[in-house]
């Protein structure tokens, strides 16, 4: 197994210190006088008439020892559960993204429920990504029920965790009651926790009263909640990547004492998405070389704190699936793959996150597939020597009738692409279609023909759409 290493631990626990320091005489803005009067009565410096909050370091102290350092993130289908702080990596989709690739007209244009469910059951059937952040957002769907309607319908055609965002404690209270008639009971939803949420920070310092208000609600049924800040180097955040990972570090640090008061013991994620500006264009950059140190550096700081980390990688600014798409896709997932986070984003969408390829969720996957093989690493000990075999075959035999050769190659010692071209260039000249780009849009047309696979039944179904409706009369 390979582990990169990106900071001393010197570094960590400066970032910590200095993280304290800022959270200590600096705060974070947050206006909203519900959980500020809870903060105040908790022991935080509150400025009532600037909605700042500050942070005794005894606060995030404790913070950090309530937090579960272990959960499960449920899926729908429980062979898709994944285990936080066991050593493992998920993959997710990239999320939220506004626009998608128009195979039929060659164009780009707004997303819509229906790409969304057609991702899902894209994402159901591929074996490295693990779970699902809605990878469009659905302009068709009132923006009020948006998320609630992307959860209840994805979920139809999903057996996997489904991760996305709660604005308000009004939509709470639905996701409450959704998530309640699915599963059975208070007590199921619980202990399944098959749904968590995203709450963004918004760097530098600043957290969203309707966003936190939201993901506080659903501190009722224990839904487990990242904390994902995407600082930009040289804008909100400073120009020093050293910087800008103890800007992501005070974020996340004071978004997790702010849920462990509200509710001790609340399950949560330290995540990252920092990023860097382009000087030149004042574009914000996601596939920069800085871009993904900085995510593996924050992921090694999640697990210095003994954390479930996210991190948000595998990103790119490419307009379409190209060579720049494949550069700062690989080279944004290797470090931190390498990082061991818990949870890493960022599979299916380009354009520093803005637009949607079907096709890219295929090839990402293999993206995935060779990264993780990589962080693997050369497995060791005398099982894997096989000298004996080396002396039996001697000079001028081949290895290619042996049954460790059939062992090995069924239990992954060499990773088996799917969408990699391996032929001689006589064959692959006379093989019509054959690039990674067509053979990844004929595995997705080959998903979407086959006959729908479903999760909830008719019946399920319509309790959940009239949730969504009574929903939509109130929130709309």
């Amino acid at each position: 197994m390979v582990n990169l290493t990106i900071l001393s631990e010197a570094d960590k626990k400066l970032i910590h210190k200095e993280s304290l320091k800022v959270l200590e005489q600096a705060g974070v803005k947050l206006e909203s006088p519900k959980l500020l009067a809870m903060l105040k009565s908790k022991g935080c410096i509150v400025d009532d008439t600037e909605c700042i909050v500050k942070f005794p370091p005894k606060i995030i102290e404790d913070a950090l020892k309530t937090a579960p350092k272990k959960f499960v993130l449920g899926g729908l289908d429980p062979k898709n559960d994944m285990y936080m702080g066991e050593g493992n990596s998920y993959i997710a989709t990239d999320g939220q993204s506004c626009f998608v690739y128009d195979e039929e007209t060659g164009e780009r244009r707004e997303a819509i429920m229906q790409d969304l469910l057609e991702a899902a059951r894209i994402v159901d059937h591929l074996n490295y990504i693990n779970y699902f952040w809605p990878v469009v957002s659905a302009s068709d769907v009132p923006e009020e029920i948006r998320t609630l309607c992307e959860l209840i319908r994805g979920y139809r055609v999903l057996g996997k965790h489904f991760q996305t965002d709660c604005f308000s404690e009004a939509q709470a209270k639905y996701y409450i009651k959704l998530l309640e008639t699915l599963l059975g009971s208070r007590e199921k939803a619980i202990e399944r926790k098959i749904f968590s949420v995203i709450c963004c920070s918004v760097s530098p310092l600043l957290f969203e009263p309707e966003m936190m208000e939201g993901c506080a609600a659903l501190t009722e049924i224990e839904v487990p909640i990242a904390i994902l800040p995407m600082p930009i180097s040289g804008t909100t955040a400073p120009m020093t990547m050293l910087g800008t990972i103890i800007m992501n570090n005070a974020e996340v640090l004071a978004g997790f004492a702010i849920f462990q008061l509200y509710k001790p013991g609340t399950p949560m994620i330290y995540g990252s998405a920092p990023g860097t500006l382009d000087m030149s264009t004042t574009l914000f950059c996601v596939g920069s070389p800085e871009s993904g140190l900085q995510n593996a550096a924050c992921s090694e700081m999640g697990k210095w704190y003994g954390l479930p980390t996210l991190t948000c990688t595998n990103t790119t600014e490419a307009k379409e699936p190209d060579i720049q798409c494949g550069r700062e896709k690989s080279t944004g997932i290797i470090p931190a793959m390498m990082a061991r986070p818990d949870l890493i984003c960022g599979v299916g969408l380009l354009d520093t996150a803005n637009l949607y390829y079907p096709e890219l969720l295929v090839l990402d996957e293999d993206t995935v597939g060779y990264a993780k093989r990589l962080a693997d690493g050369v497995k060791g000990g005398e099982e894997y020597a096989l000298t004996d075999e080396i002396i039996k075959i001697g000079s001028c035999g081949n290895f290619l009738m042996e049954k460790s050769t059939r062992k090995y190659l069924r239990n992954g010692e060499h990773y088996h692409p799917t969408t990699t071209i391996r032929k001689s260039f006589e064959i692959w000249s006379e093989t019509p279609g054959a690039d990674a780009r067509s053979i990844a849009r004929k595995k997705v047309a080959d998903i979407l023909a086959q006959p729908e696979k479903t999760y909830i039944n008719d019946e399920m179904m319509a309790r959940l759409e009239a949730i969504l409706s009574e929903a939509e009369d109130e929130l709309c």
